[in-house]
């Protein structure tokens, strides 16, 4: 997990730099996160500002843990900020909550966010914006 932690870290730094709130968010290795399917691996508490994350994210590549980590920061925007407020900071209109997520991860760090051939999150070559098949 130290390197999971380890770049949530600098993901969440940079984030707060455009959302200071953001530096409230923490993170918990949580095998609740990997249960549901092989493509689960994180997901944002709303209530606690926790990111959480399954221990199989470990094994992933860093393009992936970046690409669910700041989507799931984008969450986290979400959950600490007005939509208007985002939009006036970098742009991002109110969207369905999971392209929200993407579009507000985009802005902070000016990478699309791709979804790549397993339907996971990465920051390498695939399709973008989130397949509607995902839920939107």
């Amino acid at each position: 997990m130290e390197r999971v932690a380890a770049i949530f870290a600098q993901e969440r730094y940079q984030a707060a730099q455009v959302f200071p709130r953001l530096s409230r968010v923490i993170l918990e290795k949580s095998k609740a996160a990997g249960r549901g399917g092989a493509r689960q691996f994180a997901y944002f508490d709303y209530h606690d500002y926790v990111l959480g994350v399954a221990p199989k994210l470990n094994k992933q590549s860093d393009d992936r843990i970046r690409a669910l980590i700041r989507h799931e920061l984008g969450h986290g925007v979400e959950a600490l900020y007005a939509y208007s407020t985002v939009e006036r900071r970098i742009g991002v209109p109110i969207l369905t909550p999971e392209r929200y997520a993407d579009a507000v991860a985009e802005a902070i760090w000016g990478d699309t966010i791709w979804y790549d051939a397993d339907d996971i999150q990465t920051l390498e070559r695939g399709v973008s914006p989130r397949p509607r098949r995902l839920g939107l």
